[in-house]
């Protein structure tokens, strides 16, 4: 970028490759080998070969998205589930699918709820995207009827 940073992934997606493999290694082969072959393809061709992820808070909640396997609406509820780090398996999954929590999204959730590294950077990420993207998510949540 012009203020001589790059991106090699979202906060959140190297913090759970950390969490699940804790190895310099691992972190090389994951995020910065691909991150320089990527950009020499760019350099020669123009384009990313895989796509660019967006930055910023899209990029945040795209990558929650994916985690959870869900959308973007979705991924900002469980956010906020987890950010409150209480868990209550028999309680209706932040997802909105109806089904109890244990069911559905709970096994994901615990995996972040009990890990303080996971917890922490989803909490950071929550803050971000409730103090950037308050106005418009709270008027899509209003809307959608999943309110209470």
């Amino acid at each position: 970028y012009d203020d001589q940073t790059l991106c090699l992934a979202t906060d959140i997606d190297m913090v759970k490759a950390f969490d699940e493999n804790p190895s310099l290694r691992a972190w090389m082969n994951d995020f910065v080998e691909p991150y320089f072959v990527t950009y020499e393809y760019y350099v020669r061709y123009g384009e990313f070969p895989m796509g660019d992820r967006e930055h910023g808070e899209k990029g945040i909640l795209k990558s929650y998205a994916e985690i959870f396997s869900v959308g973007d609406m979705e991924a900002f509820r469980i956010m906020r589930f987890v950010a409150k780090g209480a868990y209550r398996g028999h309680h209706p999954c932040p997802c909105g699918s109806g089904e109890k929590l244990r069911k559905c999204h709970g096994n994901v959730i615990r995996k972040f709820i009990d890990s303080d590294l996971l917890l922490s950077q989803t909490q950071k990420d929550s803050g971000i995207l409730m103090e950037r993207l308050k106005y418009e998510f709270a008027r899509q949540y209003k809307n959608s009827g999943s309110a209470k």
